[in-house]
C-alpha cells in the first residue's frame, strides 16, 4: 500500500539474486549425457479465484478462450510456459528475457549467444534479435490446460485494467527509478476475492468492460502435460520447484502501526488476466512424473521401461530434488514467499489509489510500504 493508507497496492517487486546471470554451454537435445532427465510431468490445475484467459476479441464484452476440442475453457500452454519461465528466471538466477539497454544491468541482459545461456534459456530456449540472430530450441514444452472435470460455466464480471503509472516513480523504486532487470513484478493473492473481482468505481467505472471469468469451483479441474528432454540435474530440480512450489510457508509483513502481519499457508501460482483485481490464483498439483531411461538403454533393449512416479514415491522425488530451494533463505526467496503465500486469514483490502489520489501533488513522493 502507499505509506499511511489503509489499503494495499496489489503488487510488489521481488529483487533478483544477482546482477549477473550465470551462463553455460547448454546440453542440447542431441547430446544425451549420463544423469540427464527426460520424460513427462502430468499436472492438474484448479483455480482458487476468478480466472480469465481472454480470446482475441476487442469488444467491451470479452469471452473466455474456449478449446476447439470440447468448447470448454482452456489455458494455452504459452501462458503456462511464460509463468513458469519467469519463475525459473527469478529462482534459478536467469537473465531478463525482456530487457532494455541502458536500464537492465549488463549482466542480466537477455541471452544472445546460444553457446552461453542462463538456466531459463537453456531450458525454454532463446531467440536473438536482429539479422543473423542466434536461436536455440528449448528442452521443455508445455501443452494446453484442458478442462477435464466440470462444466466450466463462466460468469460476467465488470473490470477496469489500466496501464502502470510509471510516471509515479515512487511506486517503482530501483536505482533507475523504473522497473528493470533487478526487480520482478508480482501480484498478491487476494483470498477475499474468491467469488468476484474488484469492481471499478469512480472514473474507472466509465471505462469498464465485462469479462466472462471462470469462478472457483471444486467441480472444475484442468489438466496439462509438460514434456522435458535431456535436462541436467539442476535444470530438472528448478523445473520441479517452480511447478510444485512449497506446501507450507510462514511470512511476516511489517506494518506502520502495531505488530507485523503473519500469514501461513501454501504458495500458489497466478495466471491469466486481472491479477491486480484478485484474479488468476491457481493450485497446481503434480499428479505424476514419468522418467524415460537413458537413450542408450532405451534404444538398445527391448525390455527397458519407463519409471512412473506417483503417490509417496512422487512426493519423495519432489522433496529431494527441490530441497535446495526450500532451504534458500536469500532475500529473493523471502520476498517471493511473501508474494505467493495463500492464506485464508489474509483479509487485507487490495486496490490501486484512485485518479484523484494521483492528481494530488502532495502524493508525488509517497512510496509503497515495504514488505
Amino acid at each position: 500500500m502507499p505509506r499511511n493508507e489503509p489499503f494495499w497496492n496489489p503488487y510488489r517487486f521481488v529483487p533478483v539474486k544477482s546482477d549477473n546471470a550465470e551462463r553455460k554451454r547448454p546440453l542440447t537435445c542431441e547430446k544425451f549425457a549420463a544423469g540427464s532427465f527426460s520424460g513427462e510431468i502430468v499436472c492438474s490445475l484448479v483455480n482458487l479465484s476468478p480466472l480469465f484467459i481472454g480470446s482475441n476479441s476487442q469488444a467491451t464484452s470479452r469471452p473466455f478462450l474456449l478449446s476447439k476440442k470440447n468448447n470448454k475453457p482452456m489455458i494455452p500452454g504459452s501462458s503456462l510456459k511464460g509463468m513458469f519461465r519467469s519463475l525459473v528466471e527469478l529462482v534459478g538466477g536467469g537473465c531478463s528475457a525482456i530487457s532494455t539497454r541502458g536500464v537492465t544491468p549488463e549482466g542480466l541482459q537477455s541471452c544472445s549467444d546460444n553457446t552461453r545461456l542462463c538456466v531459463a534459456c537453456r531450458m525454454f530456449g532463446m531467440m536473438g534479435r536482429g539479422s543473423n540472430a542466434m536461436v536455440l530450441k528449448g528442452k521443455v514444452s508445455i501443452g494446453d490446460a484442458l478442462l477435464v472435470q466440470g462444466e466450466g460455466r463462466t460468469k460476467g464480471m465488470n473490470v477496469y485494467l489500466g496501464s502502470p503509472k510509471l510516471t509515479h516513480t515512487a511506486f517503482y523504486q530501483s536505482p533507475n527509478g523504473k522497473v528493470d532487470g533487478r526487480l520482478r513484478k508480482f501480484y498478491f493473492h487476494q483470498p477475499a476475492r474468491q467469488d468476484l473481482l474488484t469492481e471499478p468505481t469512480g472514473k474507472a467505472a466509465d471505462s469498464k468492460w465485462q469479462i466472462q471469468a471462470l469462478p472457483p469451483s471444486p467441480d472444475n479441474r484442468f489438466e496439462f502435460k509438460i514434456q522435458f528432454q535431456n535436462l541436467t540435474p539442476d535444470e530438472y530440480s528448478v523445473l520441479l520447484y517452480v511447478i510444485a512450489l512449497e506446501n507450507q510457508v510462514s511470512v511476516s509483513i511489517p506494518q506502520e502501526k502495531g505488530g507485523p502481519l503473519t500469514y501461513s499457508g501454501p504458495m500458489r501460482h497466478k495466471v491469466g488476466y486481472a491479477k491486480s483485481l484478485g484474479g488468476g490464483t491457481c493450485r497446481i498439483t503434480i499428479e505424476s512424473v514419468i522418467q524415460l531411461p537413458h537413450p542408450k538403454e532405451r534404444f538398445s533393449s527391448l525390455t527397458s521401461s519407463k519409471l512412473v512416479l506417483e503417490g509417496e514415491a512422487l512426493l519423495r522425488e519432489i522433496s529431494e530434488k527441490t530441497a535446495i530451494y526450500h532451504d534458500d533463505s536469500s532475500l529473493t526467496m523471502q520476498k517471493l514467499r511473501t508474494m505467493l503465500v495463500w492464506s485464508d486469514e489474509d483479509n487485507r483490502e487490495f486496490r490501486f489509489p484512485d485518479y484523484y489520489w494521483f492528481k494530488d501533488g502532495g502524493h508525488s513522493q509517497i512510496a509503497l510500504k515495504p514488505v
